[in-house]
């Protein structure tokens, strides 16, 4: 599934690349990848009270840019961010050519998802001590909190966490997060199926018909969503980082 990418890598309308790093794979580069972190960056990771967690903020920034600067054809150290206003960023230079990103990580591991299209992702790790009738019913939809409830134990975690991951990659997407409210878009489907059906948006002025929204399980234990407005079907590609 996971590839190294092409030396002349290219990113076509339809596409969608998603980039996966295990974060203890890169600690022997984290001079390399400080030096092409900016100011503000630097100064983000030294908020972190544990050297751990300013390495991980190093690592995922650092390899970021990595990967931006192979489709932009910059350096990594010069692509700008802006941010919205509620903290999603976004690419700031003029020749970006409106390629738009969105990453998340969890344990050890990282997902960036690089496209045209506008897309959130989601990372979860599965985890059955989770109570997940008693968090579905406080902020899942009434129709979703009763699909988990059709599902035997280890079922409902699983649908449980590609029901989260499908609905926070939504909310990712549109720029919301989860101040949005996790009940603010209504999904369905059979477990073992990847596609979502999107039922109700209520915070949402784009028509649900335009989006796709995509859960595979990437690794064991772990889910990854994928939202994209597009009305057609998108090619997605599985790329590893190679320095």
């Amino acid at each position: 599934m996971w590839k190294k990418p092409p030396q002349n890598l290219t990113l076509n309308n339809d596409e969608v690349h998603v980039w996966l790093i295990n974060i203890k794979n890169f600690i022997k580069y984290l001079d390399f990848l400080t030096s092409i972190l900016s100011e503000e960056e630097l100064n983000r990771s030294q908020r972190y009270y544990k050297k751990e967690l300013q390495n991980n903020f190093i690592i995922n920034r650092g390899c970021l840019r990595y990967i931006l600067a192979k489709y932009l054809l910059l350096n990594a150290e010069d692509i700008k961010f802006n941010y919205n206003m509620k903290g999603k960023p976004f690419l700031g230079n003029i020749n970006s050519n409106n390629i738009q990103f969105n990453l998340s990580h969890t344990q050890n591991y990282i997902v960036y998802g690089i496209s045209y299209l506008n897309l959130g992702i989601d990372l979860e790790k599965i985890k059955l001590e989770v109570k997940v009738k008693d968090i579905a019913k406080r902020f899942f939809t009434q129709d979703e909190y009763d699909d988990i409830c059709k599902l035997n134990t280890i079922e409902q975690s699983e649908y449980f966490f590609q029901l989260w991951t499908a609905k926070e990659s939504y909310l990712k997407a549109i720029g919301e997060g989860l101040s949005a409210g996790l009940d603010s878009i209504n999904l369905s489907k059979n477990i073992n199926q990847t596609q979502w059906d999107i039922k109700l948006i209520k915070s949402s002025i784009i028509n649900p018909k335009r989006w796709q929204i995509t859960t595979l399980k990437i690794l064991e234990n772990y889910l990854m969503s994928l939202a994209l407005l597009n009305n057609n079907k998108s090619i997605i590609k599985y790329y590893t980082i190679d320095f």
